[in-house]
């Protein structure tokens, strides 16, 4: 989403650039430009590049990536992305992996709090206005209502406006997005003659005619959702602006004598010192401004043919340019990933446009365990880096099931980087999860629901009919939450593995003698159990909260306690690693 902001503030900031050499134009030109930068922010070039590359390779999505990613890596959630992965300064911190998951966290809550803030502002506005119609009077006659008739049949409008006069607002404007209707203040007219009246009536209908309410909603939203942008915030109060000034210059166009006009907006002002009609801006200073640019009748000149061909030139660039970014991209053969150090946030998998997987913010030792198949077994001994720095791995090339993409990396990491292993037994100290059969967890641990079964699938042979309307649910899965994580079709093997650092510091063994897959719903709040994890300082302030560990949750959601235990275990030992 950053990537995304950014690329849409340079939209804006292009988009400024010809508003600025378009000042002397129609306000109209500068007012869609304002709105298709805000449009923008909806439009990811990543989508752009991704139907490029759907064009360019009309093969489908690889099944058997896909397939791969729900069953190899059981704590990880399947991620469907169309982004290509980027690589970025390796981490260094001891607890880096761990941390910075914390903290990606922390931006989504404070994300989430962003968009709520600004959605329950936006919401509260629309319902004071809302309340304010309901208590208001629809006019059926009058001057206001005649005259409002009179504007609609000479411009050919086909539904007639509603007219609805109202106590608590002090400026006349228009309300609704499918059936907009018209807010009058009720003793406004008193201070008005019929030729203002008119004035004011003609730009409100200006206003509906150009669906300024439609486009003002879509960038409420778009500021809910970007928040944190400036240009968000920059394009809102330039499209009020623009609007503003369009619609001026259309009710001007019409015939209206510029002081009449000029002197409605005055007097209305007077009515209502808060008016957006005083201050359609930002304060009186913009008021001054509006009445000299109606007051002085500046002749506008006609966009020239270079100034259209620019326009024209640069929207195709934009939205052209990502698709055959897309088409242009490079599709390898033989199976081959590139790795890279990359600071990332959380451990995903994603599927490119093209088809090729991506393992994003993996510790070696994580990747090394995938590599060899070994989930559940133990990857021990190496150097300290492999545990405090994060790759990614990208294929950039094709396989035909998961045990070539699994190959690949190991020929990756033993022939680029010198990776030794080997198998041996060991006496380890481990956690052993254990089952009470007393607890009450039939709420959250249920015998799994039919499921794609990734190991029966590659013991098959890895057919591709065994995909066909099955890969959607996919046994192993696990997808984490500002709630827990749920998982789909684990074993209790899977779920041990599941549980690394910081949640617990030692190897955890399953010894609940429960068989089968199970589908588990596990409650608790992922910033605070890592804090409460880590310190014991947090424990004792969160836990009377009510916040949990996952270790506790596990114990008192699903009756599964987690036992100190010395046990002998196959574990894969790494000899010797260069760093990458």
């Amino acid at each position: 989403m950053i990537a995304h902001a950014w690329q849409s503030t340079l939209c804006a900031l292009v988009v400024g650039g010809f508003v600025t050499a378009f000042r002397r134009h129609r306000a109209a030109v500068r007012y869609r430009l304002w709105i298709a930068a805000s449009l923008k922010f909806l439009v990811p070039f990543s989508w752009l590049s991704a139907a490029g590359a759907l064009l360019g390779h009309n093969e489908h999505l690889t099944e058997t990536a896909a397939a791969l990613i729900g069953a190899a890596i059981p704590a990880v959630a399947v991620q469907h992305s169309l982004e290509v992965a980027v690589a970025l300064p390796a981490l260094t911190a001891s607890d880096s992996l761990a941390s910075s998951r914390d903290i990606a966290w922390a931006i989504i809550a404070i994300w989430c709090c962003g968009v709520v803030f600004v959605a329950v502002r936006s919401l509260s506005s629309w319902y004071s206005v809302r309340q304010t119609i309901r208590a208001g009077t629809i006019l059926e006659s009058g001057r206001e209502v005649s005259l409002l008739r009179q504007l609609e049949r000479r411009h050919g409008t086909r539904r007639a406006l509603a007219l609805i006069a109202v106590d608590r607002i002090g400026n006349p404007g228009v309300f609704g997005l499918v059936r907009p209707v018209l807010l009058w203040p009720r003793h406004m007219s008193a201070r008005l003659a019929d030729e203002h009246i008119e004035a004011i009536l003609d730009h409100e209908l200006a206003h509906v005619r150009h669906r300024d309410n439609v486009f003002a909603a879509v960038h409420l939203g778009i500021q809910a959702i970007f928040w944190f942008s400036p240009a968000v915030w920059w394009i809102g109060r330039k499209l009020i602006d623009t609007r503003e000034a369009a619609c001026d210059e259309t009710v001007l166009a019409r015939g209206t004598a510029r002081d009449v006009y000029a002197a409605g907006i005055l007097r209305a002002c007077e009515f209502g010192a808060e008016s957006a009609w005083c201050l359609a801006g930002a304060g009186g200073r913009d008021l001054k401004q509006r009445m000299v640019r109606i007051m002085n009748g500046t002749a506008l000149r006609p966009l020239a043919v270079w100034q259209i061909a620019a326009l024209v030139s640069v929207a195709v660039i934009g939205l052209t340019g990502p698709v055959v970014y897309g088409l242009s991209a490079p599709r390898g053969v033989g199976g081959a990933f590139s790795v890279d150090a990359a600071n990332t946030p959380a451990r995903a998998w994603s599927v490119t446009a093209a088809g090729m997987p991506v393992m994003t913010g993996f510790s070696a030792r994580d990747l090394v365990r995938y590599a060899y198949g070994v989930q559940a077994m133990p990857v021990v001994d190496g150097p300290t880096w492999i545990d405090n720095e994060s790759y990614t791995v990208s294929a950039v090339g094709d396989a035909a099931n998961e045990a070539e993409w699994m190959a690949a990396v190991r020929d990756e990491f033993e022939g680029r980087f010198g990776l030794l292993v080997h198998v041996e037994t060991r006496q380890m100290s481990v956690a052993a999860m254990r089952f009470s059969a007393n607890a009450d967890s039939a709420s959250t641990m249920r015998p799994a629901l039919p499921c794609f079964d990734g190991d029966a699938w590659r013991a098959a042979g890895s057919p591709d009919s065994g995909l066909q309307g099955e890969h959607q649910r996919m046994c192993g899965r696990s997808e984490q939450s500002a709630a827990g994580t749920t998982f789909t079709g684990v074993t209790m093997a899977q779920l041990a593995a599941w549980l690394t650092p910081p949640a617990v510091t030692r190897p955890v063994v399953d010894q609940t003698g429960l068989d089968g897959r199970f589908d588990i719903d596990l409650r608790f709040f992922p910033p605070a159990a890592a804090m409460i994890a880590r310190s014991p300082f947090a424990a004792a302030a969160l836990e009377p909260m009510g916040f949990t560990s996952i270790p506790d949750a596990m114990r008192d959601q699903l009756g599964l306690t987690l036992t100190d235990a010395e046990v002998p275990m196959n574990v894969l030992v790494i000899d010797h690693f260069e760093r990458p």
